[in-house]
């Protein structure tokens, strides 16, 4: 697997996680946390193909949990932290575009 280390700023409090990512061929990404101000951070990335599978498209899905490992950071942080996962598949989708085109 690859790991990815993420940074956040947030009014003006700085957070940085760092995960273990699995790549299943065609499939999906599974991510784990491996250090970070989290309890638990567990992700995945589904790829599930449209058409009878013969396209180059697929509907992406994301699936993300978590908890904060500090009841305060989880009330400063978490509304933002919310609304920045449910914009990654945004993020992604805009970015496979850029790379691969529609």
């Amino acid at each position: 697997g690859m790991t990815a280390k993420v940074g956040m700023a947030i009014g003006g409090l700085r957070q940085s996680f760092t995960t273990r990512n699995r790549h299943v061929q065609d499939r999906q990404v599974l991510m784990e946390l491996v250090d970070g101000p989290f309890s638990h951070l567990e992700g995945c990335w589904d790829f599930v193909p449209l058409g009878d599978g013969t396209q180059k498209a697929c509907k992406v899905e994301f699936r993300l949990t978590y908890g904060f490992s500090s009841r305060t950071l989880a009330t400063l942080v978490g509304p933002v932290f919310d609304k920045i996962a449910a914009s990654l598949v945004d993020a992604f989708v805009k970015r496979a575009d850029q790379v691969y085109g529609s």
